[in-house]
């Protein structure tokens, strides 16, 4: 498969992916984002708050949403680097 088959965004897609990144990172930062949502929910409930637990709501609405976009636009990128592999693969073996 030629290389300049995929668009610039594609190769860098491919290349993020074959880095390795390590658990801990992963849990570290997903701990990060969701520790302060989870934290005014206890509160909240402790407390019976009910602001204190909207805003523990709407935060972790926020990050659902943002992690959806993302995701969202990896899986166009990786649809498209798909259907140009089996293109590639039908090609050859036709060939």
């Amino acid at each position: 498969m030629k290389s300049d088959a995929f668009t610039q965004e594609e190769i860098n897609y491919i290349k993020e992916l074959s880095l390795k990144q390590s658990t801990f990172k992963q849990v570290y930062f997903y701990g990060c984002v969701l520790t302060p949502p989870i934290a005014f929910a206890v509160y909240g409930f402790i407390k019976s708050d009910v602001f204190a637990m909207l805003i523990a709501f709407l935060g972790l609405i926020v990050f659902v949403a943002w992690f959806l976009s993302q995701s969202l636009g990896a899986v166009k990128i990786l649809n498209s680097i798909c259907q140009k592999i089996v293109q590639n693969l039908e090609a050859s073996s036709s060939d």
